[in-house]
């Protein structure tokens, strides 16, 4: 017998959007590295590192030290992924950091 199939569908969108609401009413970093388990941590993390890199309108003005202290919370030494996760998060923090630097340098240029 085939019954009604009873599930929800969650738009992978939608399950961003949901996430990011439950940490801005979190407080991001302080409550998560306190509160949640540590998959869930790492987890929490790889997206926020995902829609920063988007530069998502829901992410807020969360700032890559916040993605970072979350990352390294969960770091395992002995775990590979983790420890080229972090390194990402790194060098992002870097290339992204310098980019909007010299982004503002040069519109005050241009202001000038």
């Amino acid at each position: 017998m085939n019954g009604p199939l009873f599930g929800r569908y969650l738009d992978p969108l939608d399950l961003l959007e949901l996430l990011n609401a439950a940490l801005h009413l979190l407080g991001f970093c302080g409550l998560i590295a306190k509160t949640i388990d540590k998959d869930f941590q790492l987890a929490t993390a790889i997206a926020m590192f995902g829609m920063k890199l988007r530069e998502s309108k829901y992410l807020g003005n969360t700032n890559w030290t916040d993605i970072e202290t979350i990352a390294l919370s969960t770091y395992s030494p002995g775990d590979y992924l983790q420890k080229e996760f972090v390194g990402l998060v790194d060098v992002a923090k870097k290339l992204y950091t310098k980019t909007k630097s010299k982004k503002k340098k040069k519109e005050q240029e241009e202001d000038d």
